[in-house]
């Protein structure tokens, strides 16, 4: 029995571990901020796509926002565990059946922050578009701004007007979504 506890124990301290994670995440960052072109190049270009195939083949199954749907449940399921715990150790005076609720949350949350910076955040440490597309980024004054902006708005209006729609002034596409894959290419 004694050491059934003691693989209790490693267990849970090796979810406590996990918080190791939040710094490495944050280190990693921070060198792939000091070398963008080498963020750009190799991640971006490179690792992201790898990554997100899969990621997006998956969840284009689903005809909603995976990562909403997610983030719903975890927060009327989270709560709602932590009240029941709660509850439930006040009554038989155990607090330690907190234990693998918090050991899980503080799992979770390490595994999230790490996934998040290395699949998502790493892509703000990217050239600026700026730089990839070469606009020279100038002083504009608020009249020159706010010029340019009633222009592209009467333009989005022009090119509003040639886009098809049903009865119900819907955007249709003639040839559905595969049209717009073909066409994609040609811009």
């Amino acid at each position: 029995m004694q050491a059934k506890s003691g693989d209790r124990k490693s267990k849970y301290t090796w979810k406590f571990l996990s918080l190791g994670l939040i710094p490495l995440a944050i280190l990693i960052r921070w060198l792939m901020s000091k070398s963008p072109g080498f963020t750009e190049q190799v991640y971006a270009r490179g690792i992201y796509k790898y990554i997100m195939q899969p990621v997006s083949l998956f969840t284009g199954l689903f005809p909603f926002s995976v990562a909403e749907f997610a983030l719903v449940f975890l927060v009327i399921y989270v709560p709602a565990r932590l009240v029941y715990l709660l509850i439930k150790a006040i009554r038989t005076k155990k607090w330690r059946i907190l234990l693998p609720f918090a050991s899980n949350i503080v799992l979770a949350g390490s595994l999230w922050f790490f996934i998040q910076n290395m699949v998502w955040n790493i892509n703000y440490e990217r050239l600026p578009f700026s730089d990839l597309a070469e606009i020279k980024i100038t002083e504009s004054s608020v009249d020159e701004l706010e010029a340019l902006c009633r222009h592209l708005v009467d333009m989005t209006n022009e090119l509003r007007m040639q886009v098809e729609e049903d009865e119900n002034g819907i955007m249709t596409v003639t040839g559905g979504y595969r049209s717009i894959l073909k066409r994609a290419r040609a811009g």
